[in-house]
């Protein structure tokens, strides 16, 4: 800005080209959701240039600086939605704490825990030295794991971001990470046990490690699509060897819902060649009775085809039965590339789905529906046998298993290549199992595992930065050395 008014005030500036380029600039932005103020600060920018163009009057441009200066900050200050602090105080509410803490002091051993009290905003919040989550929202975040909870395992999105990965309800989700415990203000149903004000237990968490016979091979499981996919990863082990177990058969069935639509509330509905759309003028409300109950059930809805609202209308919000999904609007710069909503419910006695939308619309091209018998989802960890875990801390397991049959000691560790993994004393090599974790193929046996994980490059880091400050030093050295001189 300074060297923009001394170019300006010494004449260097062809104001007339300097103009076009502005009405350039202007045409560009038109099609995006620029507030409309900053066109009237842009047009008015425009005509004191031509005064000044005219009466190279230097007040003229420092006047209107400073009347853009503040007019910025008193539109921003008025339409700004800071936190309240009931609003705040309710996510960082320290009861919540003293409660995750009070599980986390009480339960030693080795599992997650995640906290759905506002899970976008505390998705990095950790309590506790031993408090291990699903979450994670970083620059430095971990590509396999994104991948994995993104477009292997997939489930409901309520992150207005691709890269935020937040807690949700989803049951067998939770299962698969190891989540056994949750704080949710929300009823958590079917598969949860509440035994504290606001803590549930997932009665079926798998260990964080375990070991596996059950073998699919990658070529294999990409033949199959959500949700049998997530069947096929909670009971087998997904690797580059040989498939040796029958995966013709599954336990989700695919059905035709029966329902009656017996309540709509702000929602219009056009029946299309393909789908539906759903038009939202403010918020929505639509009940649909079950016409067959589903008893022990785990329902999967999937709604396909979704587009992007233009920002106008934000981001497209549907909840069934406390499930949440997002597709964020066109031109947040944050495309969470939800267009695709997969919603996991799960009750004892489902006979009612209630839909809420906020404004926007919804064009459903593909509606599909399936089951699973809660019984028969219990059964997925019969094959499954717990690795015993004697130590750990943030960079260290230390174990031991007996194993009757060649198997893959599985971890719900994210691979990544820091990894060390000591065997009864020997160093040996892990794969990338389940399309995102870190595993081991042993033989039938008896076994001490040792795994540890150093940071890559950790060491190259260090000695650039080592070099970085001797340069430095080294560079001041020399100018102070040139300044005595002179």
């Amino acid at each position: 800005m300074i060297v923009f008014l001394k170019d300006l005030f010494e004449n260097k500036i062809d104001i007339k080209k300097f103009i076009i380029y502005l009405l350039f600039i202007f045409l560009i932005l038109f099609p995006f959701n620029v507030k409309s103020y900053s066109y009237i600060i842009l047009i008015c920018f425009l005509l004191v240039l031509l005064l000044y163009n005219k009466k190279h009057n230097i007040k003229l441009v420092m006047g209107y600086i400073l009347f853009v200066f503040i007019t910025i900050f008193v539109i921003e200050n008025f339409h700004e939605e800071n936190v309240s602090k009931i609003l705040y105080n309710d996510i960082f509410n320290p009861q919540i704490e003293e409660k995750i803490n009070k599980i986390l002091a009480s339960d030693k051993s080795y599992y997650r825990m995640n906290n759905l009290n506002y899970p976008t905003k505390i998705v990095n919040k950790i309590y506790s030295s031993n408090y291990f989550t699903t979450n994670i929202y970083s620059s430095t975040y971990n590509n396999y794991y994104l991948n994995f909870v993104r477009n292997v395992f997939g489930g409901s999105v309520a992150d207005y971001n691709y890269f935020l990965v937040s807690g949700n309800n989803n049951l067998l989700f939770n299962s698969y990470m190891g989540v056994k415990y949750l704080y949710s203000k929300m009823e958590l149903k079917q598969g949860y046990i509440k035994f504290d004000d606001n803590i549930y237990l997932n009665e079926n968490y798998y260990p964080l490690i375990y070991a596996n016979s059950n073998i699919v091979s990658q070529n294999d499981f990409e033949k199959y699509k959500y949700p049998y996919s997530n069947e096929l990863l909670m009971k087998n082990v997904v690797s580059n060897k040989n498939s040796n177990n029958n995966i013709n058969k599954f336990d989700i069935k695919k059905i035709n819902l029966d329902y009656t639509l017996t309540y709509n509330d702000g929602v219009k509905i056009k029946k299309l060649d393909e789908g539906y759309l759903l038009t939202v003028e403010d918020t929505g409300k639509l009940e649909l009775n079950l016409n067959q109950k589903l008893i022990n059930k785990i329902l999967f809805i999937i709604l396909e085809g979704l587009e992007k609202n233009s920002c106008s209308y934000d981001n497209i919000n549907m909840t069934i039965n406390d499930v949440s999904n997002i597709l964020t609007c066109k031109t947040w710069p944050y495309d969470n590339k939800n267009n695709t909503f997969k919603f996991v419910i799960s009750e004892d006695n489902l006979d009612k789905l209630t839909i809420n939308l906020t404004k926007g619309t919804y064009k459903i091209t593909n509606i599909s529906t399936f089951v699973l018998d809660y019984e028969d989802f219990k059964n997925w960890k019969e094959d499954i046998k717990p690795f015993n875990i004697t130590s750990f801390n943030s960079s260290l397991i230390k174990g031991n298993i007996t194993i009757d049959n060649p198997s893959y000691l599985v971890t719900s560790i994210p691979y990544d290549k820091g990894f060390k993994v000591v065997v009864n004393n020997k160093e040996v090599s892990y794969e990338n199992i389940n399309n995102g974790f870190l595993g081991i193929y042993l033989e039938k046996g008896n076994y001490d595992v040792e795994i540890t994980y150093k940071s890559p490059w950790l060491n190259i880091g260090k000695l650039l930065s080592f070099i970085g400050i001797i340069s430095f030093i080294t560079i001041v050295l020399i100018e102070r050395k040139n300044k005595i001189k002179k």
